[in-house]
């Protein structure tokens, strides 16, 4: 959304350079009609519609992963999510960890274990980190 923003203020501004140029080209160019009290004002409404835009973002992006966090707590997949096998009950799954984001695994002995989001698992399930060898 922000970068939809940005990109239209770009081209916006690169359209008012453009026909600033062919205004002087041609000589029908006048001088600004903006006083310097209006242009900060302008620049001060923006700044406060930039922050409010990026607070907005902040809430959404919690939202985003507070759902995903509910959905993998509770153990409910979207359509394109793979559902990670459950430990069988004869294996223990106190001697690994998987980091939800990297999809590795750790050890007890590693300094990531029960360190990152995550969950415990099987020596089979994600791929060993590189440190503790998972």
């Amino acid at each position: 959304m922000i970068n939809r923003i940005i990109l239209a203020a770009v081209v916006t501004i690169s359209a008012i350079r453009l026909s600033t140029m062919e205004a002087y080209a041609d000589g029908t160019a006048t001088t600004p009609t903006m006083t310097v009290e209006q242009m900060q004002s302008d620049m001060s409404r923006l700044k406060q519609e930039n922050e409010a835009l990026r607070r907005e973002n902040q809430r959404l992006r919690a939202m985003l992963l507070e759902r995903v966090q509910h959905h993998n707590a509770v153990g409910q997949f979207g359509a394109g999510d793979k559902k990670v096998q459950t430990p069988a009950s004869n294996e223990s799954t106190d001697e690994y960890w998987l980091t939800i984001s990297s999809k590795k695994r750790h050890n007890s002995k590693c300094r990531n274990y029960k360190k990152t989001k995550g969950r415990p698992c099987t020596k089979d399930e994600g791929s060993p980190c590189k440190i503790c060898g998972g």
